[in-house]
């Protein structure tokens, strides 16, 4: 079991850090495609259990997406709900979003955290496209305060 994460640039994946355990939001993302329950496996594992594997196979596509906000400083203008979220394509959770009135760093300087769900890879890379473009026109008395500067 590890957490794993990978910044994707323009030149290829970034490793950013690797540890020895279970982390971050895979187990999220892993139960919205039906996968395995990493923290029931890395419990049953600790306890010296063979742990309950199932073949069912994959179910669809997941991801998380956690935009940021391009200027760090100052507060939050945009006034921006979780429904506002789950209307864009894909999204299927709305773990967090930034409230009006809070500093930008409040939550790691992410406008939100939201996880999005496609039956194949290639309308899950074009939901999120869609998304990531939602967001940040949710958020455009924010980005274009940037502009302000």
């Amino acid at each position: 079991m590890t957490h794993t994460e990978v910044k994707l640039t323009p030149d290829g994946p970034d490793i950013i850090e690797i540890n020895g355990r279970v982390g971050g939001h895979l187990n999220r993302l892993l139960r919205l495609v039906d996968g395995p329950d990493l923290v029931a496996v890395a419990l049953s594992l600790a306890m010296g259990r063979e742990p309950e594997m199932t073949a069912a196979g994959q179910k669809g596509y997941a991801m998380g997406i956690f935009p940021s906000f391009s200027d760090r400083q100052g507060v939050v203008r945009s006034q921006v709900s979780p429904d506002d979220l789950r209307r864009l394509p894909g999204v299927v959770h709305v773990d967090e979003v930034v409230s009006v009135g809070q500093p930008r760093q409040a939550n790691d300087f992410r406008m939100a955290n939201v996880a999005l769900w496609a039956p194949t890879a290639q309308q899950l890379d074009r939901d999120a496209t869609a998304t990531v473009a939602g967001i940040r026109r949710f958020f455009g008395e924010d980005e274009a305060a940037t502009l302000d500067h």
